[in-house]
């Protein structure tokens, strides 16, 4: 009996510290706002009229904004 009790309260204090790990330092926003950012768009085919035009409203408004 007290061994089962002695692994549960191992087991607890195990899972407490794993649950304490360090965190990741957060994202240097600086060097982030420096960066431009890329879009990537994929259409099947450029066959039917609209998708053209969605895509020129889509590629100048990514210009508009900053984006490549």
């Amino acid at each position: 009996m007290n061994k089962k009790l002695l692994y549960i309260v191992l087991l607890f204090i195990i899972i407490v510290f794993v649950g304490c790990e360090k965190k990741e330092e957060p994202i240097d926003v600086v060097n982030v706002e420096d960066q431009k950012i890329k879009i990537g768009l994929s259409f099947d085919s450029f066959v039917i009229e609209r998708w053209q035009r969605d895509r020129d409203v889509f590629v100048s408004t990514a210009i508009e904004l900053g984006a490549d």
